[in-house]
């Protein structure tokens, strides 16, 4: 019984898409990596949580990839069909999401703080590190703090 042309499309649809989730995962990994260590995040729980999900997400991929090309290669029809094949795909879709919306949480839970600010005038510059005074600065320098002791404010005169 030959198998029906739509089935055929269906399969290489879906295999196609793995591949892409595939290198989507890849870059957004390759990205998150980059781009931490670019950054001093106090809070690594985000970070490490989108990492996890998304190298689960490769791994199922391709799992999901091999049983779908041996299912196809041993002539079984209606391997898209079969209950492993959508469940893998469900998981592999999830944990996608999951991974993205972690990196989100990530991303958005990075503070000011983490932002490299420089500020210079004649006598005086403002980094995140500190702050340099030349010796002929003749001012006031008010600095304003939280209660846990994180500079709030600093006003020079």
């Amino acid at each position: 019984m030959p198998i029906d042309q739509d089935k055929i499309k269906a399969t290489d649809y879906l295999t196609e898409s793995l591949k892409l989730i595939v290198v989507v995962v890849t870059i957004l990994m390759t990205g998150l990596l980059t781009y931490h260590e670019q950054v001093n995040a106090s809070n690594k729980y985000y970070f490490y949580g989108s990492i996890s999900f998304w190298l689960i997400t490769l791994i199922w991929s391709i799992i999901n990839l091999n049983l779908l090309i041996n299912k196809v290669y041993r002539g079984e029809e209606d391997a898209i069909k079969q209950s492993d094949t959508k469940s893998t795909f469900t998981w592999v879709t999830l944990t996608l999401i999951i991974g993205i919306v972690s990196a989100m949480f990530f991303l958005f839970s990075l503070s000011d703080s983490n932002k490299e600010q420089t500020i210079q005038t004649n006598q005086i510059l403002i980094t995140n590190d500190g702050i340099i005074i030349d010796g002929n600065f003749s001012g006031k320098i008010k600095i304003l703090k939280f209660k846990d002791g994180i500079i709030k404010e600093v006003v020079i005169n």
